[in-house]
C-alpha cells in the first residue's frame, strides 16, 4: 500500500491509497466517523484502472487520519490477542 496526499486545502485533505481496494476503504472511513468529522467518503473512479481516494472535511483531517489509523492497529493487535486466546484452547 502507498499513500500519496493528492491535496490539503483548508478542511479537506484527499489521499489516494494505492493498491488497496473497497475492503480498507470501508474500515479506514468507519474509523474516520468515530472521530465525529463534517465528512468522510471515498470514491473509486474505476474498480480495475484507479485507486481508490479518502475525502476527509475536518478541523483538522490528518490528525484524524493518524487518530483513525491508530485505531485500526489497535483493533488487529486486539483481534490478534483474541485469536490466540481462542486457538490455543
Amino acid at each position: 500500500m502507498k499513500l500519496e496526499l493528492v491535496s490539503l486545502e483548508d478542511n479537506e485533505a484527499k489521499v489516494l491509497v494505492k493498491g488497496e481496494s473497497y475492503t480498507l476503504l470501508n474500515l479506514l472511513r468507519e474509523c474516520v466517523w468515530k472521530q465525529k468529522p463534517e465528512s468522510a467518503a471515498y470514491k473509486v473512479d474505476h474498480p480495475y484502472l484507479s485507486d481508490p481516494e479518502l475525502i476527509v472535511n475536518a478541523k483538522n483531517p490528518l490528525k484524524i487520519l493518524d487518530d483513525s489509523a491508530q485505531d485500526i492497529v489497535d483493533q488487529v493487535k486486539e483481534l490478534e490477542k483474541e485469536f490466540s486466546r481462542v486457538l490455543k484452547k
